[in-house]
């Protein structure tokens, strides 16, 4: 199954200069939480501006240019989105998009459920999560959190 997880301020935004605008310790654990032990897919933007592994997942980094990319411990593929596409849509195992956004926009067709985190205010950024239509989608849970509050909705 392929889900999406973002954190996102109210106004849609992701980052800003290839990072996230925003420290929030808070929603960095439920992230480690909602993500140990599956796999994570991301594009080479969002792996080149992380600060730190993620050990206890595997991570896909979508690429045309697998260069500069190897980890020291890490254990990484650079796969096709067909290919990704051909192993996750129908299974049990779940695939989780993490960023950035052209790799939400490319994934947003094929995902069964979208993880929000929506932040409690706006952010100054130059990305954005994709606009979708919520009327696709049937919120299956909440959870409020001091700084976000989490939505999962089902397609």
């Amino acid at each position: 199954m392929i889900v999406m997880m973002v954190a996102m301020a109210k106004n849609r935004c992701i980052g800003k200069d290839g990072t996230m605008p925003w420290h929030i310790p808070e929603e960095l654990k439920f992230f480690k939480e909602k993500t140990m032990g599956h796999a994570i897919v991301m594009g080479k933007t969002t792996w080149n501006h992380m600060n730190t592994t993620l050990p206890g997942r595997y991570v896909y980094v979508l690429t045309t240019k697998s260069r500069n990319l190897v980890r020291k411990g890490y254990e990484q593929c650079h796969p096709t989105m067909d290919d990704l596409l051909a192993r996750y849509q129908t299974s049990d195992d779940l695939l989780i998009v993490c960023g950035g956004a052209s790799i939400y926009r490319l994934f947003l067709p094929y995902a069964s459920q979208l993880w929000i985190s929506y932040l409690n205010q706006d952010y100054d950024g130059d990305t954005f999560f994709p606009a979708f239509d919520q009327e696709d989608y049937t919120i299956i849970k909440q959870e409020v959190y001091s700084n976000f509050h989490f939505v999962c909705l089902e397609k």
